[in-house]
């Protein structure tokens, strides 16, 4: 319960537009290193834990936990000109 009370729809939905994820697709959205600093960082407030991790720049926050980049529309690059399905 504690985890749902310092989470919600409305602090994802923030949290996700600070890294420009909000239109991605759900399946990139969950494997960016942006969303694992939240779930860690929500699992340790829960908790009652210290979380004092640096929070991630834009850039690697819209990272994927893999080492690929996301372009502008939230879609798994490869290199600057090749988008990659990400599944």
């Amino acid at each position: 319960m504690k985890l749902l009370e310092t989470g919600g729809n409305a602090k994802l939905s923030e949290y996700l537009t600070k890294y420009n994820l909000q239109g991605a697709d759900i399946q990139v959205k969950y494997y960016t290193k942006a969303m694992q600093f939240y779930r860690r960082r929500n699992e340790a407030i829960a908790l009652g834990k210290v979380f004092d991790d640096t929070e991630l720049s834009v850039e690697e926050g819209r990272t994927l936990t893999d080492g690929r980049k996301l372009d502008n529309d939230g879609k798994v690059i490869t290199d600057e000109h090749k988008e990659e399905e990400f599944l």
